[in-house]
C-alpha cells in the first residue's frame, strides 16, 4: 500500500513538472496565409474572411427557407391557401407569429381521451347554421284568410351556443370538410366554439376517434431553425451593427427566430387536421327537412349545456 501511494505521488510530481515546462516555453508569432479581403474590422480577436456564395446560400436556407417549413397549418386548410400563408409569413413575420400563438392558446394539449373536445379546441369541427347574423331573409307570404301584399321580413340571429370567444360566429370559408354535404339555401357552415359540449355515443361500447396527427418533422425543423437563427444573432458582432444599425443582416433573423420558437410550441400543443369534421345540431335537422344532405358527422352538439 505505501509503495502504491509513492507511485501515485511520483506521477503527480512528473505531471506538474511537465506542465511547468510547457507553460514556460517561449511564444512566437506565426504568419498564416488568409484570403484577400480578410479583416478584423477594428475588433481584436475577430477574424472575418470574405463571404462565399455557399455562406450566403446557407444563411438564406437556414434562416428563411427553413422557417417556411415551420409555418403551422390550420385545420382543413387548402394547399394554395397554405402557400399564400407561407409567402405572407416570410414577408410579414407577424402573420406566422399569430398562427403560433393561436395554436398555443387553443388548449388542445390539455384535453385527454376526448377526440371531439380536442378537435373543438383545435377549431377542427364545423356545424351548419343559418345565414349571417343580421341578414334580412325574405319569406314570401303564405296563403291565409287575410290577404297580405307585402313579404314577411325575418331577422335571424345565431344561437348562443354558436358564439365563439369573440361573441361572433367564425364561418367556414374555403376549408376542406370531411364527408358529403349539400347545404340548402340560407344555410352555411361555421366553426364549433372551443368550449362546446357533445352528447355521448348511443352505445357505451362505441369508440369515437377523430383523425389527427402531430407533425414532429415540422417541430424538428422549427427546433433546428430556431437554434441556427439564435446562433446567427449571437455571431452578429463586430462593426456591422455600428455601420448598419438595426438594418444589419445579422439582426434580420430575430423575428423569424421568435416565430420558429412559437411554431415549435404550437406544433406540440395542437395536432394537425387534414379536414374539418361535421357535428350535428337542431339547425342541421332543420336544414335536412329543407332538402339538405349531411353525411359523415362525427358527433352532436349538446345545445342545452352551452
Amino acid at each position: 500500500m505505501p509503495l502504491k501511494n509513492f507511485t501515485i505521488t511520483q506521477h503527480l510530481v512528473q505531471l506538474c513538472a511537465f506542465a511547468y515546462t510547457v507553460s514556460a516555453l517561449p511564444l512566437q508569432n506565426i504568419t498564416l496565409p488568409l484570403p484577400l479581403g480578410t479583416s478584423n474590422h477594428g475588433t481584436p480577436g475577430l477574424l472575418c474572411t470574405p463571404t462565399k456564395w455557399t455562406d450566403v446560400a446557407l444563411f438564406y436556407l437556414f434562416n428563411y427557407v427553413a422557417h417556411a417549413a415551420t409555418v403551422l397549418t390550420r385545420p382543413g386548410e387548402r394547399s394554395d391557401d397554405f402557400i399564400a400563408s407561407v409567402i405572407g409569413s416570410l414577408l410579414f413575420p407577424a402573420l406566422g407569429l399569430y398562427r403560433g400563438i393561436e395554436a398555443i392558446l387553443c388548449g388542445a394539449v390539455l384535453v385527454r381521451n376526448d377526440d371531439l373536445r380536442k378537435a373543438a379546441r383545435s377549431g377542427a369541427l364545423c356545424i351548419s347554421c343559418t345565414t349571417r347574423e343580421g341578414d334580412n331573409v325574405e319569406w314570401p307570404s303564405g296563403k291565409t284568410e287575410v290577404a297580405c301584399d307585402r313579404s314577411i321580413h325575418v331577422l335571424t340571429y345565431s344561437p348562443p351556443w354558436l358564439k365563439s370567444r369573440f361573441r361572433t360566429p367564425v364561418y367556414v370559408q374555403r376549408q376542406v370538410i370531411h364527408g358529403a354535404y349539400s347545404l340548402p339555401e340560407g344555410y352555411r357552415f361555421a366553426i364549433v366554439p372551443s368550449d362546446a359540449q357533445f352528447t355521448a355515443p348511443a352505445s357505451p361500447r362505441a369508440v369515437l376517434e377523430v383523425s389527427a396527427t402531430y407533425n414532429m418533422v415540422k417541430a424538428l425543423i422549427a427546433l433546428v431553425q430556431s437554434g441556427y437563427a439564435l446562433m446567427t444573432l449571437y455571431r452578429s458582432r463586430g462593426d456591422q451593427i455600428a455601420q448598419f444599425g438595426y438594418a444589419a443582416f445579422g439582426l434580420t433573423v430575430a423575428p423569424y427566430a421568435v416565430m420558429s420558437v412559437m411554431n415549435l410550441l404550437g406544433n406540440l400543443c395542437r395536432p394537425d387536421y387534414a379536414s374539418l369534421y361535421i357535428v350535428e345540431s337542431s339547425i342541421m335537422d332543420e336544414a335536412r327537412r329543407r332538402g339538405g344532405v349531411f353525411e359523415g358527422a362525427v358527433g352532436r352538439v349538446l345545445e342545452d349545456r352551452v
